[in-house]
C-alpha cells in the first residue's frame, strides 16, 4: 500500500467527466469495528466520508468533508494516512455519493504524469453505506476518454482520485428520517424512530418551531402525533399560531387562540375559551393542546360558574349563546306574547323564576302528573270491565 503525503489538497476540477452515467454502487459490507467507529448523526453537523487504508476500517484513516471543506481530490496523496492507491474500507453518509477515478489507461496500464493518456481513466460512482472491504466483489465501473466497454473492477487499492458530492441537504435528510420518508430506515441510525428524543427534539425545537414549516402537512401530521406525548407543542404552537393567515390554518390553532377572549378571565375560564370555537372541537381540523381535549359543548353549557363568569361581557355571552345554543341555560321561557313585544332578555340579565325552578323543570313536572292521570284512568276502566254480572231474578 502507497503511505500518504502532506501536501495542499487539488480544488481543480477532476479530470474528465467522473460521473458514470449507471447507478450507485451501496456500501453492504458491513462490520462492528466500523459501526464503533462511524460518525453520530446530529442536526446541523454534516458527517464526512471516511477513508481506511485496511479492512474493516482500520489503518490509516482520513475524511473527505462533503461540505465544510474541499470535497474534491484529485491526487488521495493530499490526505495524510491514506494517499492514494491505498483505500480498502470507508463509510459515505447517507445524502452523499462518492466518484472515485484511478490513473490507469484504457489497456488498464498505470500511467505517470508524463503519460500521453492521462485523460484516460477509469470510474465509478459509490452510493451511501458501509464498505468494510473493497475488495468484496469487483463494481461496474467506466473507462473516461477511451472508448472501452464498462467492466466490473476491483476498486480495492485503486482509488487514485475522489470528489465527494451532497445529494440533500443534511438537515432534510434528517427531518425525513422523523417523518418515515427514508427507506430502509436503518439509514437513519438514532433518527431512525420518529418517537425517539433525537427525532422530538429536531422537530419540536427546531423544524417545526419555524413559520415557514409550522403549516406544512409534514409538522401538521407531526405534531399532532408528538400532542399526545410532549409538552412542548404547547410552547410551539403558542409561539407560531399567531402568523396564521388563512382559515384553514387559523382552524389548526383554533385552540390556542385566546385573542378575542373578554379581558380579565380566570385561568380555568381562559382555558375553555378555545373550545367555544367549532373548529377547535374537531381534532381532524386543529392542533389539540398536549395532553388535554376540548370538553364537549354540553359540558361546557353546564358549568354554571363559565357561565356567569363568560356572561359579563357581550363578546362571552355571544359566545355562549352560539356554543350552547338551545341548551337551556336557566332562563326563564319567554311567553309568546312577551316575545312580539320585546326581545329577548340576555343570558347575563334573564331573571330568575319565582320558584327558582327552570322552564323546563315546571314542564317536566307538569308532564309527569299528566302521565299519572292518564295511567289512574286506565286502570279504572279496566276494573270496571272486570266487575262480574249477577244473574236476574
Amino acid at each position: 500500500m502507497g503511505q500518504g503525503g502532506s501536501s495542499t489538497a487539488s480544488t481543480q476540477p477532476l479530470t474528465g467527466p467522473l460521473t458514470p452515467d449507471f447507478g450507485n454502487i451501496v456500501g453492504t459490507v458491513k462490520s462492528p469495528q466500523c459501526s464503533a467507529l462511524a460518525q453520530p448523526f446530529q442536526y446541523g453537523i454534516q458527517p464526512q466520508v471516511q477513508l481506511w487504508q485496511d479492512a474493516y476500517c482500520t489503518g490509516g484513516t482520513n475524511v473527505i468533508d462533503p461540505v465544510g471543506g474541499p470535497n474534491q481530490y484529485d491526487d488521495l496523496y493530499s490526505l495524510p494516512n491514506v494517499g492514494h492507491n491505498t483505500i480498502t474500507s470507508m463509510i459515505i453518509p447517507p445524502n452523499v455519493n462518492l466518484e472515485v477515478k484511478d490513473r490507469y489507461d484504457s489497456a488498464n496500464v498505470l500511467w505517470n504524469n508524463l503519460s500521453a493518456n492521462k485523460n484516460q481513466f477509469w470510474a465509478t460512482r459509490f452510493g451511501p453505506g458501509t464498505y468494510g472491504t473493497l475488495d468484496q466483489q469487483p463494481v461496474p465501473s467506466k473507462c473516461i476518454n477511451c472508448n472501452q466497454p464498462d467492466q466490473n473492477l476491483n476498486w480495492n487499492d485503486r482509488i487514485y482520485g475522489a470528489k465527494a458530492t451532497v445529494t440533500m441537504p443534511w438537515n432534510q435528510f434528517l427531518t425525513n428520517c422523523c417523518l418515515g420518508k427514508v427507506s430502509p430506515s436503518g439509514q437513519c441510525q438514532n433518527f431512525a424512530d420518529p418517537n425517539g428524543s433525537d427525532c422530538q427534539n429536531l422537530m419540536l425545537t427546531q423544524y417545526c418551531n419555524n413559520p415557514v414549516n409550522f403549516f406544512s402537512s409534514d409538522c401538521k401530521q407531526y405534531m399532532q402525533e408528538a400532542s399526545k406525548k410532549d409538552a412542548r407543542v404547547n410552547s410551539v404552537a403558542n409561539a407560531q399560531c399567531p402568523s396564521a393567515k388563512s382559515q384553514t390554518d387559523k382552524d389548526w390553532c383554533s385552540c390556542f387562540d385566546i385573542s378575542t377572549a373578554p379581558a380579565n378571565l380566570s385561568a380555568e375560564a381562559q382555558a375553555i375559551w378555545p373550545c367555544m370555537q367549532q373548529a377547535c372541537n374537531d381534532p381532524t381540523r386543529s392542533l389539540q393542546p398536549f395532553n388535554k381535549s376540548c370538553p364537549s359543548t354540553l359540558t361546557i353549557c353546564q358549568q354554571d360558574n363559565i357561565k356567569t363568569e363568560l356572561s359579563q361581557s357581550t363578546v362571552g355571552a355571544q359566545a355562549i349563546q352560539n356554543a350552547c345554543g338551545n341548551i337551556n341555560l336557566g332562563a326563564p321561557a319567554p311567553s309568546p306574547s312577551s316575545a312580539s313585544k320585546a326581545p329577548s332578555p340576555s343570558i347575563a340579565s334573564a331573571p330568575a323564576t319565582a320558584t327558582g325552578m327552570s322552564a323546563t323543570t315546571m314542564g317536566l313536572i307538569g308532564g309527569g302528573i299528566g302521565l299519572l292521570l292518564i295511567i289512574a284512568i286506565i286502570i279504572i276502566i279496566m276494573m270496571m270491565k272486570k266487575k262480574p254480572v249477577l244473574p236476574v231474578q
